[in-house]
């Protein structure tokens, strides 16, 4: 049975909180800045770390770290990391991830076709790539 503890810890009141969160042996802190309501962004070892903590979340259904992974993840996309977030949710079938890293993918296509994730997304994936190439093409009417 999953335990989530969402215990709030911060040194800076406005901007630095921890959220820590403990599913059976597996227990994972996360430092986030958040300012208000907004995300700002994050390091790189951090965005790994989230997609890293994304399957555990819905593996044990917990739902308020889904929603806050979900909202890291989408905020802070980059052309470095919209396809891992690309086979991440179509692994674990988030509609909304997946169609918010497409649009992603789509408006920033040009800086993303020729990186190396792009060419591993093709050859592993083919049916995720084809799925962005596909929502890239104009409708017709």
């Amino acid at each position: 049975m999953a335990h989530s503890n969402g215990r709030l810890h911060t040194s800076n009141p406005k901007s630095d909180y921890t959220f820590s969160w403990t599913i059976e042996n597996f227990h994972m802190t996360t430092s986030l800045k958040v300012q208000g309501a907004e995300f700002l962004p994050i390091p790189d070892d951090k965005y790994e770390s989230l997609v890293s903590l994304y399957p555990v979340a819905k593996k044990y259904q917990v739902k308020s770290l889904q929603k806050s992974l979900f909202v890291l993840l989408s905020t802070n996309l980059s052309v470095d990391y919209v396809c891992e977030a690309l086979v991440l949710a179509d692994l674990h079938g988030d509609k909304e991830l997946k169609e918010i890293a497409k649009i992603f993918a789509r408006e920033n296509f040009v800086d993303l076709a020729g990186t190396v994730k792009w060419v591993e997304l093709v050859t592993t994936y083919p049916k995720i790539s084809r799925e962005v190439l596909d929502f890239m093409k104009p409708t017709s009417k």
